[in-house]
């Protein structure tokens, strides 16, 4: 009998990568999102405001459109868009009419 050192053999492992199926958009306005106050689940619909400060989604408990100058944008077709915010995330001294002022702009 001889024991020398076998060879063994060294299996190359192949790295697949298959590519994710597309999502089916058919169905896009049966989400449902869940209110960031109440928690209720409502349909896009219902859905009012997504806070930039807590970047949650509201259709109660909503603050308004801050006129501050970092929150209001100039969009490439020459209208305006202010960032909306929630009560939670604005000074409650500075709503006026659906108009606030959100704390990053407040301390300026």
């Amino acid at each position: 009998m001889c024991f020398t050192s076998k060879t063994h053999k060294i299996k190359k492992r192949i790295n697949r990568v298959y590519p994710s199926p597309i999502p089916d958009y058919k169905d896009i306005h049966k989400e449902k999102y869940i209110c960031g106050y109440c928690n209720k689940i409502c349909n896009n619909k219902e859905i009012k405001i997504y806070c930039d400060g807590c970047e949650k989604f509201y259709h109660c408990n909503i603050a308004g459109v801050c006129i501050g100058s970092d929150c209001t944008y100039k969009l490439p077709n020459g209208k305006t868009h202010s960032s909306r915010y929630c009560i939670d995330c604005v000074n409650k001294n500075t709503i006026d009419n659906g108009k606030c002022l959100c704390k990053k702009c407040d301390k300026k």
